[in-house]
């Protein structure tokens, strides 16, 4: 696994989720302020002229206590929710470095494992390996040169002319296998 691919996959899932959220905030006080304003905009357009000013100026007294509002209280919960807003986004990439650099720990600590492996259990390996070979060297002479059963046959009940016929051809079907699977060469040359 690419441990640098799947932290930057997990923080941006997760930068993307806080980014949308506050996205999805900005976006419902800006639909409440603009009704709000559209509202306002609606009541002077269908009220007399007279009544109008007076609309107008609390309209105007209605902004200005906005502006104050923003001024005292939007601006400084506004800091607060990108501090608080960075701060859980520091906390979850650096929660998410670290499960991928404890997820990158356990392969080492097996590789070092490997290493001191018991010599007992190296020596049982290479037994049941050696096994395996002799079984398939064998399995290999009774499939092509009928080996085994010629070992099993009772011989007792043939002459020996048909017993010299039939190992001819066992040996020669043995020796064929021998010498495609094995590839026997002399140890010394004379």
């Amino acid at each position: 696994m690419n441990i640098p691919k799947s932290y930057s996959r997990t923080s941006l899932v997760w930068i993307l989720f806080f980014f949308v959220a506050f996205a999805l905030m900005v976006n419902a006080a800006a639909y409440l302020g603009f009704k709000f304003l559209y509202t306002a905009i609606t009541t002077l357009n269908s009220a007399p002229a007279e009544s109008a000013m007076n609309q107008i100026h609390k309209v105007n007294e209605q902004f200005v206590m906005i502006e104050k509002y923003l001024n005292v209280y939007f601006i400084p919960i506004s800091f607060a929710v990108f501090i608080i807003g960075g701060f859980l986004l520091w906390i979850i990439i650096r929660s998410s470095l670290a499960n991928a650099l404890d997820m990158a720990e356990p392969s080492s600590k097996m590789k070092k494992k490997d290493i001191s492996v018991d010599p007992s259990l190296i020596k049982m390996e290479k037994k049941k390996n050696d096994q395996r070979l002799f079984l398939y060297l064998l399995s290999i002479l009774q499939r092509e040169g009928r080996l085994m059963d010629f070992f099993f046959e009772d011989l007792s009940q043939f002459e020996d002319t048909q017993i010299g016929a039939a190992v001819r051809s066992i040996h020669e079907n043995c020796t064929k296998n021998i010498k495609k699977y094995l590839a026997p060469k002399p140890v010394i040359n004379k």
